[in-house]
């Protein structure tokens, strides 16, 4: 008999970046929360900014879709709209 695969949640997998590999992810949560403000403080279901959606729900972002990855331009560009 086969055995299936292991799963492993993005849960797990944000972990591990931040405890395994030392990742500070603050700067990204942080991205995340300044983008989606204006939605959550308006009570929206989603956001949608530069081909992004952050999905609200409750008064917090529960997922974001994206249609294509973003370059590191483009990413390091946002960052820096934050700081």
């Amino acid at each position: 008999m086969t055995k299936a695969p292991v799963a492993v949640t993005d849960h797990a997998v944000v972990r591990f970046l931040e405890r395994v590999m030392g990742m500070d992810l603050s700067p990204v949560r942080e991205l995340i929360r300044h983008e989606a403000e204006i939605g959550v403080r308006y009570s929206a279901s989603g956001v949608r900014l530069q081909g992004i959606r952050y999905i609200l729900q409750d008064g917090s972002v529960v997922t974001v879709v994206c249609r294509k990855p973003k370059s590191q331009e483009e990413l390091d560009r946002r960052m820096e709209d934050v700081r």
